[in-house]
């Protein structure tokens, strides 16, 4: 035996550096010098002393050493187990399929054709290959390393108890201790993303840090692709969506207040039916202005920075803040419903924000909330319904409506010309509101479209449309009998059309409320 090749082993050992290719070569290499170890000679040789025991001792520990690490670290039996779909091992010019519930090693190349293949590690993890993918597994010092040649994974990892879980492309190496995330293996670069917990992402000498919804990209021309349509492929993408989002919970919106808010409640029972005509109520921000959806709403002028109203509802105020039609407010204490004669109660509001200059309507709408809550003691909760009613969708003739200029503007009513006109600058939803007031119907728009318009409409006289079954004469129609000549005028002035459908709308149901203290 080469007794120098012997002590290079044993040297190797004594410094505990060997890897597992290292050990397969060593232990080749030992037995490579045995076996052509020069036993005999053409010419007759003087007999060689026995070298005593001792002096081979070294040379045996180290050959059995090296041949107990190879049995414990040769990866000589399976060490992944194939879950479902379609996976096969992959040769120069042929491939295997592998059956579902069997095993494969490490060091074989795995590929996936034309369908999607999920496969278990011996730790529990889960790993889903995308259809026309190739990956291998390896060991590493510290653990286990996937290889993605190309394609797309999601590696659903199990804890890492000893060591760690490594997806490795060819310009990064993430490391992960227990999560999901996704690896992608594209000619631009490589793409990585958390749906839960956290990532170690290595490209070069640079190491990041990703939580969930965060990504890397390596390549200067790629782009960031929601998180959700990264996944889609996978069978198991809504549970992942789902994942996702529960992982990124936006932080809770800071609360915004008025800098000044004055509110000062009106006597039940005034000169005016608080039901039908509300002096008026509006908050204007530097974006425009949102008014309380009623036919006389712009009757009251409000200042920039403000909202402001005079004989002004709780449910008005509800409404404003949160966004829906005031007839899906529900709930509340007599004094705060509309129509209790001698017990309704109205109230005179001018908040301001701190810097009128620069609050948008938005804001505006935020600071009430918090007025609400602080002023009013609002507790409520929201209720999902589905209800008969109508869906706002674009006619045959094409829709007639110009793009607006400027700030926005609730409908409000244009009394130069007619009351009954009615002007605006906004989006179709904010149209949609509206119309679910007049016509006491819930209306969705479902157009599709998110721009923001201007119009004029002309609202069809109040003793238009049909009137119900058994009504009486001189009796005038309820909101529900002018819904046909509404539907006539909003197709004829704006290419809308009131679709019958089952709409599902949010209301917003009052749980308690407290008269405010004046100020």
């Amino acid at each position: 035996m080469k007794r120098r090749e012997i002590d290079k082993v044993g040297e190797s050992l004594r410094e505990r550096k060997l890897s597992n290719d290292e050990v397969q070569s060593s232990v080749e290499h030992v037995w490579a010098s045995l076996s052509h170890e020069d036993l005999t000679s053409a010419q007759p040789e003087a007999p060689t002393p026995r070298m005593p025991f001792f002096r081979w001792m070294p040379a045996a520990a180290a050959v059995l050493l090296v041949a107990g690490l190879a049995v414990a670290f040769w990866p000589r039996t399976p060490q992944a187990t194939v879950q479902g779909g379609q996976l096969e091992r992959g040769y120069e010019n042929a491939s295997q399929a592998i059956p579902v519930g069997q095993q494969f090693r490490f060091g074989e190349v795995i590929r996936s054709k034309d369908k999607d293949g999920t496969f278990t590690l011996a730790d529990g993890s889960r790993v889903e290959v995308r259809a026309q993918s190739e990956v291998s597994l390896e060991f590493a010092e510290d653990g286990v390393r996937i290889r993605l040649n190309r394609g797309s994974v999601i590696v659903t990892a199990a804890k890492q108890h000893n060591g760690h879980l490594y997806v490795q492309t060819k310009d990064v190496t993430v490391s992960v201790v227990g999560t999901v995330f996704l690896v992608n293996a594209e000619a631009e670069g490589s793409r990585v993303a958390v749906i839960e917990g956290e990532v170690h992402v290595k490209e070069g000498d640079a190491l990041k840090t990703l939580r969930p919804g965060a990504q890397v990209l390596t390549g200067i021309k790629m782009e960031a692709l929601p998180l959700a349509q990264e996944v889609s492929w996978s069978p198991n993408a809504a549970l992942h969506v789902a994942l996702l989002q529960q992982n990124t919970v936006p932080p809770a919106e800071p609360r915004l207040k008025f800098a000044a808010a004055s509110i000062k409640s009106l006597p039940p029972g005034g000169m005016y039916p608080f039901e039908y005509m509300p002096l008026g109520f509006g908050c204007r921000g530097i974006d425009g202005i949102k008014r309380s959806p009623f036919l006389n709403g712009g009757l009251v002028v409000v200042p920039q920075g403000r909202c402001f109203g005079k004989g002004v509802l709780l449910q008005d105020m509800v409404a404003m803040a949160y966004g829906i039609p005031r007839r899906y407010v529900l709930g509340g204490p007599p004094w705060s419903l509309p129509g209790n004669a001698g017990v309704t109660t109205g109230f005179e509001i001018d908040a301001v924000a701190d810097d009128p200059s620069l609050v948008t309507s938005d804001q505006l709408s935020r600071m009430l909330r918090t007025t609400l809550a602080e002023r009013f003691a609002l507790k409520f909760h929201r209720e999902p319904q589905e209800l008969p009613g109508f869906g706002l969708t674009i006619g045959k003739s094409g829709l007639k409506l110009k793009d607006a200029t400027g700030p926005e503007e609730s409908p409000y009513p244009d009394f130069e010309q007619r009351a009954t006109v009615m002007k605006g600058k906004s989006t179709l939803d904010e149209l949609a509101r509206w119309l679910t007031t007049q016509l006491a119907t819930p209306i969705v728009n479902k157009t599709g479209v998110t721009g923001v318009y201007e119009y004029e409409f002309t609202i069809p006289p109040f003793g238009g449309g049909q009137r119900g079954e058994g009504q009486a004469p001189g009796v005038p129609p309820t909101p529900a009998d002018r819904i046909p000549s509404y539907k006539e005028a909003l197709e004829a002035q704006f290419g809308l059309r009131l679709e019958s459908m089952k709409v599902s709308f949010e209301t917003l149901v009052i749980d308690s409320v407290e008269m405010p203290t004046p100020n």
